[in-house]
């Protein structure tokens, strides 16, 4: 019973205790707590504290911290300093701070904005980790340095703005900020860490600034991206960057990028369109697997290996391009391709590849077009024998009519196409998807279609068209294959 009496006269104690004002030093600054306020004076710089926060003179009482005010002078915010103080709705760092350490404000739940002056140029690592009811936030153009994780787990941060200064966006920085609608990368930042948006599930729209030359691993894995525009800055994409993506409709990645990454792309659902880089010389294993809704693909001409099940279960994969430049296909590259019906392979040597590669490709119905000189190589080769084999001519396309000569190339082309018609009077020109829907032609030079033409094709997805050219002698349908 007297055990009791005292526990019970203890807790009256600190009751008490607590709701008087509090105060103490914390090393060249001083703290008092008064009727829910947290206010620290003096100048100089803040200690810093170890996870936990158990070290931090006013941590006993932060239950019953719901401001926090921090006097000119300050200069730093000290690691761990309000760790777990989730009652704070109130936040002063006057213009003398510059450093916010690392988990300063670490699972502040009940924070919903903080203003962070022009004087902060480092917010440390898991600095606002957790705060999830911050709304939204500007780092103002003096931040240099945002750490790892530093935003994890915002839930509803709906807008943020980033400072113009800012040099690189660190691992996990937004991790699971899923209420981030749209995020635009200044074009200080040269890299995008691993995980830096993965699980931004609310995340339709990024910007990317030219500058930005690296995207990490996971980096917008599992955000709703629609639409992202890489900028030509761009040389490395990283494994899973985009991965699960499952609302992203098209990707144009620039030249600048040589290896797409394991799985980069892949389980990106709703992906119709994809335009390889020119530099492309190789696509790692998995990268576009489940991209049901992809419909056609040219593998650049630079491309050396295309790896395991690069394209499995694209399922409506239709048309496919091969290059001279492939000398390997891994291991079930396009498995359950059921929809394969035409494949322009433009290697004169066919390369060995295993059946598994095209297993749930009916071959016998889809056809496959190879150097008109190399048709019997094919028909000899394993598994290539057993498609609907035809020859084509590849390079400059001619051909006559009657009187006339009409030359188009080059072909494949990277946008521009040109058409030499001689003494051969040209009608009219109209190009087609191969799903018979016609296309827009811009015309580069277009002197009555007479004595040759110059059209740009820069403007259409990566695939394969039919270009119909009416002579005053006829009309000649020739396929064009735009990279």
């Amino acid at each position: 019973m007297k055990k009791k009496l005292l526990c019970f006269g203890l807790a009256v104690l600190l009751s008490m205790a607590s709701a008087f004002a509090q105060s103490g030093e914390a090393g060249p600054l001083t703290w008092t707590l008064s009727k829910g306020t947290l206010t620290i004076s003096g100048e100089g710089e803040m200690p810093d504290y170890e996870w936990g926060g158990k070290e931090v003179p006013w941590y006993p009482y932060r239950e019953s911290i719901n401001t926090v005010v921090m006097e000119p002078g300050v200069t730093t915010i000290g690691n761990y300093a309000f760790f777990y103080c989730w009652r704070i709705t109130s936040l002063t760092i006057p213009n003398s701070v510059t450093t916010i350490g690392d988990g300063a404000f670490y699972y502040c739940g009940g924070l919903t904005s903080i203003a962070i002056p022009n004087s902060v140029t480092t917010i440390g690592d898991r600095a606002l980790s957790g705060c999830s009811n911050l709304k939204s936030l500007t780092i103002p153009n003096s931040v240099t340095t945002i750490g790892v994780e530093a935003f994890r787990g915002c839930h509803n941060l709906t807008s943020i703005t980033l400072s113009n200064n800012l040099k690189c966006i660190e691992k996990g920085t937004f991790y699971a900020c899923g209420g981030l609608k749209s995020i635009t990368i200044p074009g200080s930042v040269t890299s995008i860490g691993e995980e830096a948006f993965q699980w931004c599930t609310g995340l339709t729209s990024a910007t990317l600034s030219e500058g930005v030359t690296h995207i990490g691993n996971c980096a917008f894995e599992y955000s709703g991206l629609v639409s992202i525009s890489l900028p030509n800055s761009l040389t490395a994409i990283g494994i899973v960057a985009f991965g699960f993506c499952k609302s992203l409709t098209s990707i144009i990645i620039p030249d600048g990028v040589t290896n797409i990454e394991y799985a980069a792309f892949a389980y990106c659902e709703s992906l119709t369109s994809v335009t390889l880089p020119n530099n492309l010389k190789a696509i790692k294993n998995q990268a576009f697997e489940y991209c049901p809704n992809l419909t056609s693909i040219v593998i650049p001409d630079k491309v050396e290996s295309i790896g395991n099940k690069s394209f499995s279960h694209c399922a409506n994969l239709t048309t496919l391009t091969l290059p001279n430049s492939l000398k390997t296909i891994g291991d079930n590259a396009f498995f359950a391709c059921k929809n394969l019906t035409l494949i322009t392979n433009l290697n004169p040597v066919p390369i060995d590849i295993y059946p598994v590669i095209f297993y749930g490709v009916d071959k016998a119905a889809c056809t496959l077009e190879v150097p008109i000189g190399s048709v019997a190589a094919y028909q000899n080769a394993d598994v290539w024998k057993e498609f609907n084999i035809v020859g084509i001519e590849v390079g400059i396309e001619e051909w006559r009519i009657e009187n006339g000569e009409l030359r188009i190339y080059p072909n494949p082309t990277d946008g521009l196409l040109r058409i030499e018609n001689g003494k051969l009077k040209m009608e009219n020109v109209d190009i087609y998807d191969v799903l018979g829907r016609k296309q827009k032609i811009i015309f580069n030079f277009h002197p009555e279609l007479n004595s040759g033409s110059t059209f740009n094709l820069t403007h259409l997805p990566s695939g394969i068209y039919f270009i119909r050219i009416h002579t005053e002698t006829g009309t000649v349908v020739r396929k064009v294959i735009k990279r």
